[in-house]
C-alpha cells in the first residue's frame, strides 16, 4: 500500500475490511485490506491530508488537510463491486458453477462456461478493486 509520500494518518473501516490512509502527497486512499490494493480513485486536497476517519456505518469518510479544509466523501459506491452483473458472471466462469432458479448449485457444461467467459470479456474482463469509474 504505497503513496508517493509519507502517510500521516490511517483508519480502519468499522467492518475491518477497508483502510483509509491520509498522505503528504495531498491524497487520501481507500485500500482493500485482504488484497492490499487501492479502491477507487484518490480523494484529493490542495494540501497534505493530515487526518482521516470513517463514519460509524462506514459509508462516509472525512479527511482533514493542511489546506485548512475538512471534506466528507460518500464512499459507499467505492466499496461495492464495480458492476454486480459483471461480478456474478465472473464468479460463474471462475468456479464453473451457477445457481438455478431454485437456488441449487449446478455445474456449467462446457458450452455454457464458454458463453459465460465470452460475456465476461465483453464486460471488460474480471472486476478489479481499483477500477476508476
Amino acid at each position: 500500500m504505497r503513496h508517493e509520500n509519507g502517510v500521516g494518518d490511517v483508519a480502519f473501516s468499522p467492518d475491518g475490511k477497508t483502510i483509509l490512509t491520509g498522505c503528504a502527497d495531498r491524497t487520501a486512499r481507500l485500500w482493500d485490506v485482504s488484497m492490499g490494493r487501492p479502491i477507487g480513485p484518490p480523494l484529493t486536497h490542495q494540501g497534505e491530508v493530515k487526518a482521516v476517519a470513517f463514519s460509524p456505518d462506514g459509508t462516509t469518510v472525512i479527511t482533514g488537510s493542511s489546506d485548512g479544509t475538512a471534506r466528507f466523501w460518500d464512499v459507499a459506491a467505492e466499496l461495492l463491486p464495480d458492476d454486480l452483473e459483471r461480478v456474478a458472471n465472473w464468479v460463474e466462469v471462475l468456479t464453473g458453477l451457477t445457481l438455478d432458479e431454485d437456488g441449487s448449485i449446478q455445474v456449467l457444461d462446457n458450452a455454457a462456461w464458454l458463453r459465460g467467459r465470452e460475456k465476461v470479456e465483453q464486460q471488460g474482463g474480471p472486476p478489479v478493486a481499483d477500477a476508476v469509474r
